[in-house]
């Protein structure tokens, strides 16, 4: 296994996994903020938010994990009031319509949250084919791993 980490946020990732973290430089008004992307696949040199690139190419045996920080004004309220991200993720939390990308061999999920007063989606795109129950645990075990910081606010 592997640590990734950057901009308060660390993870776990096994053997033959790739990860990258990374902060969008979109222009204003965009909220620049950070991305984590985790995947069983090679991840692409396009930084898109929610790596739909990545999943397009995952098919029916990859697993896409992406990690969306937002603007910590949403923290702790509404659509993010839930606190921190509650696993195990289960084969009947996932749906093909979660999919951005429509595929019949993935289905996915997003899940939003707070923790240490910092506001995340966090998207899972899983192949439904042959393993499926393996690559749900081994995605369960990465997802606990996952440490998020509170970031100090400068005045």
């Amino acid at each position: 296994m592997s640590r990734l980490s950057g901009h308060g946020i660390s993870i776990r990732l096994p053997h033959a996994w790739e990860g990258t973290i990374f902060v969008p430089d979109l222009p204003p008004p965009a909220v620049n903020l950070p991305v984590m992307h985790a995947s069983d696949q090679t991840l692409s040199m396009q930084k898109s938010t929610f790596a739909a690139e990545v999943a397009a190419r995952a098919g029916a045996s990859g697993t896409v994990l992406a990690l969306v920080e937002f603007d910590p004004i949403l923290a702790n309220k509404g659509l993010y009031a839930k606190q921190g991200l509650s696993l195990p993720i289960r084969r009947e939390d996932l749906h093909p319509k979660a999919m951005q990308v429509p595929d019949p061999f993935q289905e996915g999920r997003q899940w939003f949250f707070s923790t240490r007063d910092r506001a995340f989606c966090l998207y899972a795109v899983v192949g439904i084919g042959p393993g499926l129950h393996d690559r749900l645990a081994l995605m369960n075990d990465t997802l606990r791993t996952l440490r998020i910081d509170q970031l100090r606010r400068t005045a």
